[in-house]
């Protein structure tokens, strides 16, 4: 019945070579998912340290903002004090009801503008922390994105020792990984 049937066997070497050299190459599929996976968390909080900085920076503008602006309503209450105190100085024969008006608006400018320029320096130490908070966001951005960069390149190193079976590569991509998980872990450390 099989006589017709030219049956072919293949020498039991390849087969086991092939299975032999699958299994070699199962742990790819397995490390290269894990790498994929911590390079995107790490993607994901390298993008949240970003956005942190980018919002102090802009606390410390609007911030500023507000401190030059009490800091502007200052100098006019003092300038108007000044002005008010060199009239009285300047007209010692001012009428003395005249000059107790003046001497009321006069203090008055000066009692308005105190707290208005101890409020403008508070907000510029409120901005220039808001400044200083910023510029360590973003530096610990730049060092966690030099991680994400170590952690996507173990990946494709990785690959590319599965393809090659060059087992030197999957060192290299290991060390890509270390690498990239320290750098991640000092990016963190750095807020």
């Amino acid at each position: 019945m099989f006589s017709d049937i030219d049956v072919v066997e293949r020498p039991p070497e390849p087969i086991a070579d092939e299975a032999r050299e699958r299994r070699a190459h199962a742990w790819v599929p397995v490390v290269t998912t894990i790498l994929a996976i911590a390079a995107a968390v790490a993607g994901l909080f390298a993008a949240r340290i970003s956005t942190e900085a980018l919002r102090a920076k802009n606390d410390a503008i609007l911030v500023r903002v507000s401190a030059a602006d009490d800091n502007s309503t200052y100098e006019a209450h003092a300038l108007r004090q000044q002005i008010y105190e060199a009239q009285l100085t300047a007209n010692p024969h001012m009428p003395r009801a005249a000059r107790n008006a003046l001497t009321r608006v006069a203090d008055s400018e000066r009692l308005t503008a105190a707290p208005l320029l101890q409020r403008a320096q508070d907000e510029q130490a409120r901005a220039t922390a808001a400044d200083e908070k910023g510029a360590r966001a973003a530096h610990a951005y730049d060092v966690m994105q030099l991680g994400v960069v170590l952690l996507e390149l173990s990946v494709a190193v990785v690959a590319l020792a599965a393809v090659g079976s060059a087992y030197l590569l999957a060192g290299v991509a290991g060390l890509f990984a270390v690498g990239g998980a320290f750098l991640m872990l000092f990016g963190l450390s750095l807020r």
